[in-house]
């Protein structure tokens, strides 16, 4: 979609007052707070990120699973890798110097003239998708956006003077500091609410194929355990003009860690429905190796509830297991051969 430059000069303007307030200077990552978009109302949680030496940004989680998903990953108790943040769907606002812009960024600040910092960096405005490549935002986005930056401003400000302001004090309950506005005449007011957010976890509406379940109970049963897992292709896949993530379903033996096999799988028709479709890609995976499992175990959330359901249809035995070291070492030994 081409851009309409005009467009960003505001937006641009917003970005560079964020950026002169350098929130990663006096709050954490994980010092979140929340803001409800009056266009869409939508929840976008506001982390900071840079204290720690990491890009300077600013990130917009999308929603309460997105949220969940966040502190799951800052779980240390948790297997993560670099790629899995491609998996929460996000607004991020960080600051680049040119040779780390996207093309299209580095064109509209071209042709605005944009000035950079003292130390060169200029905005990058992108949007996370999961399965997908982050892309510069299209003129579409950009109201949903200013209203981010904008209220983020507001509380940053506020958070500079007294960080207190996160935490509601008139209660015992890890409560999260949320921006709302109403309208008032031709314009919005905000607000600063409390609110609990309890843990969220993605909904998902498997698939079983009845003829593929037919072929897999008539192979030969494998007798051992065997481990499967999923994760994102840290490289991306240009199809139809856009870069996409595919995901890798591995398949391992559990005492010998030979990889038995491995699928590409594309997000098609996105995300979402490529997870749904999980059921049917492991059957797949284990018809393409001639045998069908008796015992699997498998660690990956997406996976819980895929398995639970083909473990019932098809009448084998299926657990959650936390380490996995064969399936380790053959997803390293993967991701350098395949």
């Amino acid at each position: 979609m081409k851009q309409n430059f005009s467009q960003w000069i505001p937006l641009i303007e917003l970005s560079m007052k964020l950026f002169r307030l350098k929130p990663w200077d006096f709050i954490l990552e994980s010092d979140i707070f929340a803001i409800e978009s009056p266009y869409t109302g939508k929840i976008y949680y506001i982390s900071a990120m840079g204290r720690l030496g990491e890009t300077l940004a600013l990130s917009a989680y999308e929603g309460d699973v997105a949220l969940s998903s966040f502190w799951r990953l800052r779980d240390t108790n948790t297997l993560t890798r670099p790629e899995d943040i491609l998996n929460i769907p996000h607004y991020m606002i960080s600051w680049e110097i040119p040779d780390f812009l996207f093309d299209e960024q580095l064109e509209i600040h071209d042709a605005l003239l944009t000035p950079a910092s003292r130390n060169g960096r200029r905005p990058q405005i992108t949007r996370i998708v999961p399965g997908f490549a982050p892309y510069v935002i299209n003129n579409e986005e950009i109201e949903e956006i200013e209203c981010i930056i904008s209220q983020s401003i507001q509380v940053i400000k506020r958070l500079k003077l007294d960080d207190s302001i996160l935490f509601n004090e008139e209660s015992d309950d890890d409560e999260y500091l949320f921006r709302l506005a109403s309208k008032s005449g031709e314009k919005w007011t905000w607000r600063d609410e409390y609110r609990l957010v309890p843990q969220a976890f993605a909904r998902y509406t498997f698939s079983v194929d009845q003829q593929l379940l037919e072929i897999f109970m008539k192979l030969p049963a494998i007798l051992e355990t065997v481990q499967i897992d999923i994760i994102t292709f840290p490289r991306g896949v240009i199809e139809n003009e856009r870069t996409i993530f595919p995901t890798l379903l591995l398949i391992v033996h559990a005492k010998t860690g030979v990889i038995l096999h491995f699928m590409l799988i594309k997000p098609e028709p996105d995300y979402e429905g490529m997870i749904n479709e999980l059921p049917n890609r492991v059957m797949e995976s284990f018809i393409e190796f001639k045998r069908r499992p008796t015992r699997i175990t498998y660690r990956t959330p997406p996976l819980t509830e895929a398995m639970r359901l083909l473990a019932s249809k098809a009448k084998f035995k299926a657990w959650y297991t936390e380490k996995m070291p064969h399936m380790d070492e053959a997803i390293d030994h993967s991701l350098n051969f395949i």
